[in-house]
């Protein structure tokens, strides 16, 4: 078969569509749109301030108490001192259990610090 007798096959089949008056371009977004009044972000914000080489691994939610959990890493090859911002928040496992305090985070390892509800609303 040629290109052309597809074409005529193809144009020949029965094609039906469903009419839809409110699918145009008028009335399509200009309905859903929302007008969000502008404001101004600063520059900087952070929350948690953290030396080289340690980084912010993770923030989950804690499954058994009512708190955040912020899971710290040591990217660097020799142990860092835990930040003073740090050093008054519990520190717990995996397993949310609490743990004994550590003073230095080894090379490769994370520490993982409970926030709870009351903590949350004092500045790291």
């Amino acid at each position: 078969m040629t290109l052309r007798h597809l074409e005529t096959r193809v144009t020949r089949q029965p094609f039906t569509w469903q009419n839809q008056t409110l699918n145009t371009l008028d009335n399509r977004l200009e309905r859903f749109t929302l007008n969000f009044a502008s404001r101004s972000l600063p520059e900087t914000f952070s929350l948690l301030t953290l030396p080289e080489p340690l980084m912010l691994s993770a923030i989950p939610h804690a499954h058994t108490v009512d708190g955040t959990i912020i899971r710290i890493f040591n990217a660097g090859e020799h142990p860092v001192p835990l930040p003073p911002s740090l050093r008054n928040i519990p520190q717990i496992n995996y397993l949310e259990e609490p743990v004994a305090d550590c003073t230095t985070i080894l090379p490769c390892s994370t520490c993982d610090f409970l926030f709870t509800h009351q903590e949350r609303n004092e500045k790291v």
